[in-house]
């Protein structure tokens, strides 16, 4: 079976694709491997891209030094010791009694890997893909975000943890380490959300000159704007990026009295690299959203707009074909008393027609 099948092989005249496709159409009762696909359409099928020429660029703050980070290690190493030495903590984790600090655990998870794992996290949600195409950078500097939900209770903003709108409602409680001499751009943006323009984005927040950590003296370019994702299009990215100023700058061409949508359209492509030379991502905190009751709350009271409904209740169908005052003896009513009554008639008399050509059968 083998030897006839290469000597059918061997035969073919034709060559080239064809030649393969003939040979498949001729045997097409023969379990045969497929036919290998050429280089070409193996790079074309995985995307592959020239590395010289597509290739990420690092836009961050630059890394610590070698010898800054050579201190912290050597800092840790001697403060694990000391503690693997301390016989109460043996006896308290023992007892069940430990008490764990989670904010020192948490500093230093960002001082070892946090900045590498917070990048990670990003490009799996295509964050830095979406908001700055071949670019990224490693958040250096640590940005917390909760939003204040009453009776001391703060909904945090991790890396794409789940958050409701009504949650979202009022502007954050944003916290950052920083020199007072310094000054900071702080912008919140969705590039999913966009309901006219494909590919961009809305801002929904944005505060440029923030000297120090302090965001209550910087100056408000676009006033906060809660979330609003539509009904059934799923969740939706809300990304902070905190940008590290080289000096104060002029925002005052990108400022909007009115909440607009229209205005709101943004790219933060665009906008970092118009200001790349005075302006670095250092800062990355995002959450996760979708739709609840107060969007259309919002589409109403917030941006005065109305939708009719598709669906009205059944009292306002009811109301309509019927006179309140007198419902038996409205025309609508009394039409179609005279159509049932028509067709019930039409029913006995056809089971009366059949009744007797039954009954003449047997």
């Amino acid at each position: 079976m083998a030897l006839s099948v290469l000597r059918r092989i061997t035969s073919l005249r034709p060559s080239g694709k064809f030649a393969r496709s003939l040979f498949v159409a001729k045997n097409k009762d023969l379990d045969l491997p497929a036919f290998g696909k050429t280089l070409e359409e193996q790079l074309k099928e995985k995307q592959v891209q020239d590395p010289a020429i597509y290739y990420q660029v690092d836009i961050g703050l630059p890394r610590e030094s070698f010898s800054k980070r050579r201190d912290n290690t050597s800092d840790r190493v001697a403060h694990v010791k000391k503690l693997k030495s301390d016989v109460n903590l043996e006896k308290l984790s023992r007892h069940g009694k430990l008490e764990i600090p989670m904010d020192e655990v948490r500093q230093d998870w960002l001082k070892e890997k946090g900045t590498q794992h917070v990048k990670e996290i990003a490009e799996h949600y295509g964050v830095f893909q979406h908001l700055f195409g071949d670019a990224y950078f490693f958040p250096r500097v640590p940005l917390d975000v909760a939003y204040d939900q009453g009776d001391d209770v703060f909904a945090p903003v991790c890396f794409g943890n789940q958050l409701k709108p009504k949650e979202v409602l009022k502007q954050p409680v944003i916290q950052f380490k920083s020199d007072p001499d310094t000054f900071w751009t702080l912008v919140l943006t969705n590039p999913d959300g966009h309901l006219t323009k494909e590919n961009s984005e809305y801002v929904h927040w944005m505060i440029g000159n923030i000297p120090g950590s302090d965001v209550s003296k910087g100056d408000v370019i676009f006033d906060y704007l809660q979330p609003f994702p539509l009904k059934g299009v799923g969740y939706q990215r809300m990304v902070f990026v905190l940008y590290k100023q080289e000096k104060k700058l002029e925002f005052s061409q990108l400022k909007k009295s009115q909440p607009s949508l229209a205005d709101r359209t943004f790219s933060t492509y665009e906008f970092y690299r118009d200001r790349q030379d005075v302006m670095t991502p250092a800062g990355l905190a995002f959450f996760q959203t979708d739709w609840d009751r107060s969007v259309t709350d919002f589409f109403h009271s917030t941006l005065g707009l109305s939708f009719d409904k598709l669906f009205q209740s059944l009292n306002s169908y009811f109301s309509i074909l019927q006179d309140k005052r007198n419902p038996f003896t409205s025309t609508i009513f009394q039409s179609r008393s005279m159509n049932a009554k028509l067709i019930s008639l039409s029913w006995s008399r056809s089971i009366y027609t059949w009744t007797n050509t039954a009954t003449r059968k047997t």
